[in-house]
């Protein structure tokens, strides 16, 4: 690898001085700039660095960009969404794995921001990314399937068999059978924490932010947690290869989210305090 121009090393210091909390090597972020307009270097600098997976660059999106694009998803048309509850959103989305991506050297995915180019501001990015959260909720059919903060990921298209007959209505009851002990599995391998985000995200209604402050959470954290439990049940879902998202599937699913968890118990309290003293995901 060439070594970085003096033009690149002023862009890193530049960025260094822009983001001070955010240490990301010269090597990595020249490598990042590779082929991208300059225009937003620092912004580059942020989302290379959030994107190698630098907690650091995450908590300064969360804190230095999160309330702009709040505040101006406030004075946009986006219905009557959540303007906080479409933050996390994009949030979770940004940071979920990019399949695309070369695996970092500790074997991770990259996270999707990694996909910004420096064509707009981060802070734009991130209010596209947000506004297409809000579109992508009214193009679902199932509003469970909603959950998903990536929708290439979620899943099952919707389809009519009831012209079938009971060969098909009977094999829409052995799938809906199936997806119910997938989830529920896929559920119990989930840490306490991640159940009890989950109980009180979409069981409760409470915003993630909320419920991962008592678990003494960052926002960046609960959205990282959250959407790594919500991979696992979409990967319980994707293990049924070749359904079709029907009727009976749909309610089966609706079930599943009404009875979250509950396995011949209630939904999750608060987790102990041992479990809190585990290694968090």
């Amino acid at each position: 690898m060439k070594k970085p121009t003096p033009a690149i090393r002023a862009l890193h210091a530049k960025a260094r001085l822009t983001w001070p909390a955010v240490e990301w090597g010269l090597e990595a972020y020249a490598a990042f700039l590779a082929g991208k307009p300059l225009a937003h270097a620092p912004d580059l600098y942020l989302a290379g660095a959030a994107g190698h997976r630098l907690e650091a660059a995450w908590v300064a999106i969360s804190n230095a960009l999160g309330p702009e694009v709040q505040r101006v998803l406030r004075r946009q048309p986006i219905a009557d969404f959540d303007v906080e509850d479409l933050w996390s959103e994009a949030l979770a989305r940004a940071m979920a794995d990019d399949p695309e991506a070369r695996p970092l050297p500790d074997g991770r995915q990259p996270a999707r921001i990694v996909r910004y180019r420096g064509l707009i501001s981060l802070r734009n990015y991130l209010i596209v990314i947000a506004r297409r959260c809000a579109i992508d909720s009214h193009r679902r059919i199932a509003p469970t399937l909603s959950l998903s903060p990536d929708d290439e990921h979620s899943g099952l298209e919707l389809a009519d068999r009831s012209a079938g007959g009971p060969d098909a209505t009977l094999e829409e009851q052995e799938t809906a059978q199936a997806m119910t002990r997938a989830l529920g599995e896929a559920y119990g391998l989930l840490s306490a924490e991640q159940q009890f985000l989950l109980a009180m995200v979409f069981r409760q209604g409470m915003k993630q932010k909320e419920a991962g402050a008592l678990l003494g959470w960052t926002e960046c954290k609960t959205s990282r947690a959250l959407s790594a439990a919500l991979d696992s049940l979409r990967a319980a879902l994707r293990e049924l290869s070749g359904a079709a998202w029907t009727p009976a599937l749909a309610a089966a699913w609706a079930e599943w989210v009404g009875n979250w968890g509950r396995s011949g118990q209630d939904s999750p309290d608060r987790p102990s305090e041992e479990s809190e003293n585990r290694e968090r995901p």
